[in-house]
C-alpha cells in the first residue's frame, strides 16, 4: 500500500494477478479503490487486464520520471474494459525512468469481485525460436539414431550368440559315420532275357520322432546322367534324399513280404515235383 498526494494505492507486482473480493458487511462502504504499476523491463510490452463482477468506472493514467499524470483512459465502464496493451516503443519502461501506472476504480456498490493483473511477456524471436526447436529436433534425431545403431549392434550379437549356441547343440548330438559301396547298376531300361533281382532299399540315417512311429529316412539316390557313362563336369552325381515313413507299420509289411515270397518258392517246389519222371511213376 503507498500513497501519492493523499491518495492510498495498492501497489501490483508484475506478471501476478491479483484478486479483491468486497463482499463483507465491512465493505459495503467502499466506493473507490486505488491502484498502481511500475513495468521493470525496458524492451517489453505492458498488458493490463481487468474484470469487474458489478458495475463501476475505470481511470487509468501514466507518470513518467515522477512527472504529472497524463490520462490514457477515462470514465470507462470496468464490464465492458476487459484488456489494454502498451508498447515499449511508445512509453519508456524500466526502474529508471520511474514509469508509472495509475489505475482509478470508482462508483461501484459492493459485493463487488475484481481482478487485475499487469504483465510483461517476453516477445518471442521467431528466428531463435526456430533455431533452437531444430537444434532441438536434430539433437533427438542424432540420439535416437545412435540407440538404433547400438540396437542392431546388440541384435546382431546376439543372432551370433544363438548361431553359436545352436552349432554347438548340434555338434553334441550323436553321430556315426557309414560306409558306402557303389557297384555298377545294370541298365534295366531294355528288356533282358531273365528278371534282375534287386536289392532291398538300405537307408544312410533314420532319424526318429518323438514316439518312435515315424522317422524321417534318408537315402543315397544316384542322378540320371543320359546316355554318359559318368556324371559331366561340374555336376554331381549322387544326392541325399530324405522321406517321412512310418515306422511301426514297417515290421508288418516286411512280414508280409517274406510270407509271399516262402509262398512263391513253395509252389515253385511243387510245381518242379510234379513234372519229374520219378514223381510220376511213382504215382502210377
Amino acid at each position: 500500500m503507498g500513497h501519492r498526494g493523499g491518495t492510498c494505492y495498492y501497489e501490483l507486482n508484475t506478471d501476478y494477478q491479483f484478486t479483491f473480493n468486497l463482499s463483507k458487511k465491512d465493505d459495503k462502504h467502499y466506493t473507490r479503490i486505488n491502484f498502481r504499476n511500475r513495468p521493470p523491463h525496458i524492451d517489453q510490452d505492458v498488458e493490463f487486464t481487468l474484470n469487474c463482477s458489478a458495475g463501476a468506472l475505470v481511470n487509468i493514467s501514466l507518470s513518467e520520471r515522477g512527472g504529472a499524470e497524463r490520462t490514457l483512459y477515462a470514465s470507462v465502464s470496468c464490464q465492458s474494459f476487459n484488456k489494454a496493451k502498451f508498447s515499449h516503443q511508445e512509453y519508456a519502461f524500466g526502474r529508471d525512468t520511474n514509469t508509472t501506472f495509475f489505475v482509478y476504480v470508482y462508483e461501484f456498490h459492493t459485493p463487488l469481485l475484481l481482478q487485475i493483473s499487469f504483465s510483461q511477456y517476453p516477445k518471442i524471436d521467431l528466428l531463435q525460436f526456430f533455431i533452437t526447436f531444430f537444434s532441438c529436433f536434430i539433437s533427438l534425431l542424432l540420439i535416437a539414431a545412435t540407440f538404433w545403431k547400438l540396437k542392431q549392434r546388440y541384435d546382431s550379437f546376439r543372432r551370433r550368440q544363438q548361431r553359436d549356441i545352436e552349432r554347438q547343440q548340434m555338434a553334441s548330438r550323436p553321430f556315426a559315420g557309414v560306409n558306402i559301396c557303389l557297384e555298377a547298376v545294370p541298365d534295366t531300361s531294355k528288356p533282358l532275357g531273365k528278371r534282375v533281382k534287386t536289392r532291398p532299399v538300405c537307408p544312410v540315417a533314420l532319424q526318429p520322432f518323438a514316439g518312435g512311429k515315424a522317422a524321417v529316412l534318408t537315402m543315397l539316390v544316384q542322378l540320371p546322367r543320359g546316355d554318359e557313362e559318368f556324371a559331366p563336369p561340374g555336376a554331381s552325381a549322387l544326392a541325399l534324399a530324405s522321406a517321412l515313413v512310418v515306422v511301426g507299420g514297417q515290421k508288418k509289411q516286411d512280414l508280409a513280404v517274406r510270407t509271399a515270397e516262402r509262398n512263391k518258392a513253395g509252389q515253385r517246389r511243387v510245381a518242379a515235383w510234379s513234372s519229374s519222371p520219378n514223381h510220376t511213376e511213382a504215382f502210377v
